[in-house]
């Protein structure tokens, strides 16, 4: 961080060159990591909110609207026991009424906080339990702010995918904290269907594919839910991240290959026809019973 450090005292530094520091550091902290050197604390979280401050940037919370400085500086607040600053900073925004829309001041927060859930859910940061904990603060602090709904989504979906598409990489939360992840669905502006299936598929005590038969089963919801994407050609190849034509694919593959195991073959073929006459360019080649 000299470089950081040489640009604050003469003035110079910028977001777009801070980003560029903060994930530099990452990375060499990372080669560090892997080479099972040991690694000095560099206070890099503290420097940077230090020139936030001193620089006056830190008084119109602007540049939350950055992600990619958000993104590189987040793992450092938490590492470094600095993340009360962050929830200031959403705490802050969730609050702010004048200069700022609705909308704004939701993207801003949303995204800070679904930084602060994903790497959280890190094993060398925390585990699923860590990040579902960050979404039941976010719930705590703000339970009587009408905007709680839309902050929530955003971070409850991150952690739903982790704790279902990406559940091979990490290990399952508690049952209690994963019930109480599932219970914070009802504050959600909307349902989530496709999330909620999936997370009761990977209940970790009580798995259940009753959610996921009845949401397949249900062919009009399911041909409106994609129509709703738009009129283009529903390549799973053209989808990535938390989109929902993905994550059909994933609880489709899921509650197949959970009802074969089961030995519910019949429901299993069942489901896999509704996939390949319902969504025939995504799952034509892609969902056979094994």
């Amino acid at each position: 961080m000299d470089v950081f450090d040489h640009a604050v005292s003469r003035g110079m530094m910028t977001l777009k060159a801070a980003t560029g520091c903060l994930v530099a550091k990452g990375h060499q902290m990372e080669a560090a990591a892997e080479a099972n050197s040991p690694t000095a604390s560099s206070d890099t979280a503290l420097r940077v909110v230090r020139w936030l401050r001193s620089s006056g940037a830190e008084g119109d919370l602007q540049f939350l609207d950055k992600p990619a400085f958000v993104r590189a500086l987040v793992p450092f607040l938490v590492a470094e026991e600095l993340e009360g600053v962050a929830w200031e900073w959403i705490i802050r925004t969730m609050n702010e009424s004048a200069g700022i829309t609705e909308e704004q001041r939701i993207a801003r927060a949303s995204s800070l906080l679904s930084q602060i859930v994903r790497i959280k859910s890190q094993s060398h940061y925390g585990n699923l339990d860590a990040a579902i904990q960050a979404i039941l603060e976010a719930e705590r602090l703000f339970e009587h702010n009408p905007s709680l709904p839309k902050l929530l989504v955003q971070p409850w979906r991150s952690v739903s995918w982790l704790s279902t598409v990406e559940a091979y990489s990490r290990a399952m939360p508690t049952e209690k904290l994963f019930e109480a992840h599932m219970a914070t669905a009802e504050r959600l502006p909307r349902a989530f269907p496709v999330e909620t299936a999936h997370l009761h598929l990977y209940h970790p005590t009580h798995p259940d594919h009753v959610p996921a038969l009845q949401f397949f089963n249900d062919k009009k919801r399911l041909r409106k839910l994609v129509q709703a994407l738009g009129p283009e050609k529903l390549n799973l190849a053209k989808f990535t991240g938390m989109g929902t034509i993905p994550w059909i694919a994933f609880l489709g593959h899921d509650t197949v290959n959970h009802l074969k195991q089961s030995g519910r073959s019949e429901e299993a073929q069942g489901i896999t026809e509704i996939l390949r006459s319902e969504l025939s360019d995504i799952f034509a080649e892609t969902l056979t019973p094994t």
